[in-house]
């Protein structure tokens, strides 16, 4: 059993977030089955962010119709990441259409494969990371939360 917890916390200076994970079958030779990840970062250039956010959303070739599982082996839409919370494969396309550069406090693109036991099917495709603006946050509402 695979379980998460995540705690984030935005400044005007920097932001802080701390993961915890805890899987048995995972980490059987760590005494308590944990791990925990921290990353800090300075807000981002607002270049950078913009940049980045318009080669984004060249990445998503996928069409989905509604709310649905996987049956797409090729898929080719990377995994998306909101403040830490996986953005559901058939909405990921459209929540990153709806993101302004003044929304996003932090932004970054892996291309690479990332570990499917933790990000799912589409981890071969890569991994976005964003993490919004605080005051983002209040107006801007996914359907995971």
């Amino acid at each position: 059993m695979r379980k998460r917890l995540t705690i984030n916390e935005t400044t005007d200076k920097h932001l802080v977030e701390l993961t915890k994970f805890r899987n048995e079958e995972q980490f059987p030779h760590l005494q308590h089955n944990e791990i925990a990840i921290v990353l800090f970062t300075y807000q981002q250039d607002k270049k950078k962010i913009k940049h980045t956010l318009k080669a984004l959303r060249t990445k998503f070739p996928d069409k989905y119709n509604g709310f649905s599982q996987h049956i797409l082996d090729d898929s080719k839409n990377p995994v998306v990441l909101i403040n830490n919370k996986q953005i559901h494969h058939t909405e990921a396309k459209a929540e990153i259409e709806k993101l302004k550069t003044k929304d996003i406090y932090y932004i970054h693109y892996n291309p690479n494969s990332v570990s499917s036991e933790i990000y799912g099917q589409n981890a071969k495709n890569g991994l976005v990371r964003i993490w919004l603006n605080y005051n983002s946050i209040k107006h801007l509402r996914f359907r995971h939360e």
